[in-house]
């Protein structure tokens, strides 16, 4: 019965309904794998689009991607969905990969997604459009006939000689001929074909959802080998398949089989890392950096690797390539590495890796996303994910021990290397243990490096040894043969933040210092902290001369950052004559919203509304709040405008509000403004005393409006004839709750005198 249901199961085409497709994907070294069943012949559709790739495929109602990330990283697949319509699947692709595709046994579509330039002729590189383009692979003519029958031996192995011959008696109109493999609707039975008129068959119900069944399950397992790499199609078979030869001695052409684990079939290996959103990581072996050089001079070892670099024809060698490549990132050789692997222009996922890593020792920028998601995987590369996210912010939780393990596993000189920096990432994550591991290499060393003194007084810092970790920076700051930008601009940080003294000394290497550095993060750091640290000695003059000096040459942002910490500290702490000379010689279009109303707001308290109004002036008409309007309320009352004060502060119901209301009353009558009358806290008394009964109901004040509640809304309770009782009692709360209100306001408020 089992042999009939197979021989059914590939004569008859099984009709069924458009179903979702079943899509499983594979990772390999050069590329990534997505294999989709798709109805057998359809027309299906590929190209680029602005997300990556979509797919369309007639007759398919969605596809099943719950697995998809199961077995492969996002690295060069970010993210597959369902397209505009339920036949299409977009595949998100960011990285420097091409896609080719290829149909196998008419109904499993293979694409792989291959790593580096895409050749002038790829055939699926052209923009999605809604004709279908020709499917190269189906458009030349096949070399032997096709026979989807030929792939069963892989699935069903073939039983012993005698056992071979299958009686198909049973079924009605069955004749025997004799035929070769090649026809389409036969099976080879022993050499002799029992063809089926599929019109005289009878099958039924059960038969059907049987053969229905085992259909699905065939396909689903090719698809599966395929995916794996279990199944590996030959798309340039060399001649044809002997027809007389048999079944156990040959493998059809046009496929290769090898023995092989189905990864779908058994338990998720512990083993096996894993990020927490249950991506694959990449495999440890990427990142062997200690096993990529030996213990011998660089100079003896790399004269080995160039000898090997040319290989037959004058051809580079790709694998001497490589191991130059690493050889270099062993040694600390970033560029090097870099420059090293664009020789032969060959790119796999283990060569971008190799990239990132000599981007990360070089402390560069890394491209093309790849360690994103990777900081939480248990294995070697949560080193370098961590190292490449900086302080800005992990995209995943740290497994400090696999962190370290895969530390302390790099040679000694790029633990003294990285230290420092590994150190600063796990001070970002409140880690002070593995902070201070991270850096042990690096600081034990007779010298050590700047960048590890600088790590070291963080750390100090951080665990609360403050004294330490100043004295620290001082002497490293004040060493001129060592001292780098990075180590000044933190001295004089800790200097402004805990009130060290800074000589004329520290100020002229500072000055040398930011003349001998070039353009870059540090020497901005250190140009704004000399800025603080003139400003927090009230040393106006050098700050204002370092201001002028730097307008010229240093970015956009920093410059910006000078301008308003010199306007800020020069407004809170400058005497009123340098104040002045600042507030009308200089033109301050570059500060920022904050600091112009600071500025005028001082400039009112000395008496200066004009300069304090031209100045409110350039603020955007975005960045316009409550304090700007309570600046040109002042300034209408000191102009004597009751009215325009009102309006400028209409509809604002704050404390500071309400004073300038009560200042706008004095100003109506006649008074003169007087800017103290602002420094006096709110008490409401011209509200109570006005019997501005609606204007006390919408009070910050909690009494007033209380008061207000009482007075206005107090309802007419007459004695009940009914009720006497009931009617008294609430008259009673009624006037103990007004009892209650006159007292708070009688402790407020002293009793009017006619005096």
């Amino acid at each position: 019965m089992r042999h009939l249901i197979i021989v059914f199961a590939l004569i008859f085409p099984i009709q069924a309904a458009a179903q979702q497709a079943n899509v499983q994907t594979g990772e390999h070294l050069d590329f990534t794998r997505v294999v989709v069943d798709i109805p057998p012949g359809a027309d299906w559709q590929l190209g680029r689009n602005a997300e990556g790739y979509l797919l369309q495929v007639p007759g398919v109602a969605g596809y099943d991607l719950t697995r998809f990330f199961d077995l492969i990283p996002r690295t060069r697949i970010r993210d597959a969905q369902i397209g505009a319509e339920p036949d299409q699947l977009q595949l998100v692709v960011d990285c420097l990969c091409y896609v080719d595709a290829f149909v196998d046994r008419a109904d499993i579509l293979v694409i792989d997604l291959k790593s580096g330039q895409a050749p002038q002729n790829a055939a699926f590189e052209a923009p999605f459009a809604p004709e279908p383009p020709s499917d190269p692979i189906a458009a030349a003519p096949p070399q032997y006939p096709i026979d989807p029958n030929r792939l069963l031996p892989v699935v069903f192995p073939p039983d012993p000689p005698s056992a071979n011959a299958v009686s198909l008696s049973a079924v009605p109109q069955a004749t025997s001929v004799e035929t070769t493999i090649r026809s389409e609707s036969n099976l080879n039975v022993g050499g002799q074909i029992e063809q089926i008129d599929p019109d005289q068959s009878e099958l039924s119900s059960e038969q059907s959802a049987d053969l229905e069944a085992l259909a699905q399950s065939i396909t689903e397992s090719l698809a599966r080998g395929l995916s794996q790499g279990v199944l590996i199609p030959d798309l340039d078979p060399q001649g044809e398949a002997d027809p007389n030869a048999s079944m156990q001695n040959i493998m059809p052409p046009g496929v290769e089989t090898r023995s092989g684990i189905d990864l779908a079939a058994v338990p998720p290996d512990p083993r096996v890392a894993r990020t927490q959103e249950g991506q694959v990581c990449p495999p440890d072996a990427f990142f062997d950096v200690s096993a990529w050089g030996e213990d011998l001079p660089f100079a003896e070892q790399l004269g080995q690797l160039r000898g090997e670099l040319v290989g037959e024809f004058d051809r580079f060698d790709e694998e001497a390539v490589l191991a130059k490549a690493r050889l270099f990132v062993h040694f600390g050789f970033g560029r090097e590495a870099i420059h090293t692997l664009a020789l032969d222009g060959a790119m796999s996922q283990e060569r971008r890796f190799l990239v990132g890593l000599a981007q990360i020792i070089d402390d560069d920028p890394t491209s093309l996303g790849l360690f994103d998601r990777l900081v939480s995987c248990q294995a070697n590369v949560a080193l370098w994910a961590l190292l490449a996210a900086g302080n800005d912010g992990l995209d995943g939780q740290v497994d400090p021990s696999s962190v370290l393990r895969a530390f302390k596993a790099l040679p000694l000189h790029l633990q003294s290397h990285l230290g420092p920096r590994l150190s600063e990432r796990f001070l970002a994550i409140g880690d002070e243990d593995s902070a201070l591991q991270a850096l042990a290499k690096a600081v034990s060393e007779p010298q050590p490096e700047v960048d590890a003194q600088l790590a070291e007084a963080a750390l100090l810092d951080d665990i609360g040894e403050t004294e330490q970790a100043n004295a620290n920076l001082t002497a490293l700051a004040r060493a001129e043969s060592r001292t780098t930008p990075a180590a000044f601009a933190a001295f004089l940080r800790a200097a402004v933040r805990d009130d060290i003294e800074v000589t004329h000394q520290d100020f002229a290497l500072a000055d040398v210092l930011r003349f001998e550095s070039a353009p870059s993060a540090e020497l901005n750091e250190l140009q704004l902290a000399q800025m603080n640290a003139y400003l927090h000695q009230d040393a106006f003059d050098a700050a204002a001369r370092l201001r002028e000096e730097l307008r010229p040459t240093a970015d956009a942002s920093i410059v910006q950052m000078l301008e308003d910490n010199f306007a800020v500290t020069l407004t809170e702490r400058g005497d009123d004559v340098r104040f002045l000379d600042y507030a009308f010689e200089e033109t301050p279009e570059a500060l920022v919203t904050t600091t112009r109303l600071s500025v005028s707001n001082r400039l009112l308290a000395l008496g200066f509304p004009e300069r304090a109004a031209e100045i409110l002036a350039g603020i955007a008409p975005e960045d316009v709040g409550p304090r700007q309007s309570y600046l040109q309320t002042e300034i209408a009352l000191i102009r004597g405008d009751a009215a325009a004060a009102l309006r400028e502060i209409d509809g604002v119901e704050t404390d500071r509000a309400l004073s300038l209301r009560s200042a706008a009353e004095r100003v109506a009558r006649g008074e003169l403004f007087d800017r103290a009358w602002l420094l006096q806290e709110p008490d409401g008394s011209e509200l109570w005393r006005g019997r501005d009964w609606g204007e006390m109901s919408a009070s910050d004040d909690p009494l007033l409006r209380d008061v207000s509640e009482v007075l206005r809304s107090r309802p007419e309770m007459p004695l009940s004839e009914g009720t006497p009782i009931a009617s008294g009692r609430a008259l009673l709360e009624q006037s103990m709750q007004s009892r209650d209100v006159v007292d708070r306001l009688l402790e407020r408020f002293s009793a009017p005198s006619d005096s």
